[in-house]
């Protein structure tokens, strides 16, 4: 409001400058060029800078709309209560339909969010790293101490996707042993086209 620049225009009637921006009200009539004072009730900006201006008191210039005698008066009556949504009266229009879903920034999440009630509350077991026992660790261990037990030594390289010991393809599959035979049976191929 301190930055708004007040130009008198004669008893009640000002105009608020702030850069580009000009705004002509009246605090007699209770009015501002941009209606917001009219509409709401309550004094805009550049009303509540020209009240100041002339040093008066912005709650007099507040509609009667916001006094407690006028909340009062709402209420002195009953209420009457009214139907529900399925009492109201069909329209030809067709029903609104949600906006356009719009791709948002950034990565996508792949698990959902879960709901509080489905949280779950992961606790941690404690080993005991001198008796090898659950739920306490070797600073508070009043057992004897055991020894850890081996840990089994894992096979280097990738493991086979048959899972036995041989590949799925050979490409050189084992030769069997020739069985020797006589010389009198090979049958006898010349060079020659004989």
């Amino acid at each position: 409001m301190r930055l708004w620049t007040m130009v008198p225009s004669g008893g009640d009637v000002f105009e608020t400058r702030y850069g580009y921006n000009r705004y002509k009200f009246d605090l007699a009539n209770h009015s501002c060029t941009c209606n917001l004072w009219m509409l709401s009730g309550i004094p805009c900006v550049h009303s509540q800078a020209a009240i100041n201006y002339v040093h008066k008191d912005l709650s007099e210039f507040i509609s009667s709309w916001f006094h407690k005698d006028k909340y009062v008066a709402t209420y002195s009556q009953n209420i009457q209560p009214i139907g529900g949504s399925n009492l109201w009266p069909m329209t030809e229009f067709i029903k609104p339909l949600p906006p356009p879903a719009r791709r948002m920034s950034g990565r996508p999440k792949v698990n959902r969010v879960k709901h509080a009630s489905e949280s779950e509350d992961v606790t941690r077991t404690v080993r005991c790293g001198k008796c090898q026992q659950l739920g306490h660790n070797n600073i508070s261990c009043t057992n004897a101490e055991v020894p850890k037990p081996p840990i089994p030594k894992r096979k280097i390289g990738r493991p086979r996707k048959d899972g036995g010991g041989q590949p799925i393809f050979d490409p050189f599959p084992p030769v069997e042993p020739a069985i020797p035979r006589s010389d009198a049976a090979l049958p006898i191929v010349s060079e020659c086209g004989d």
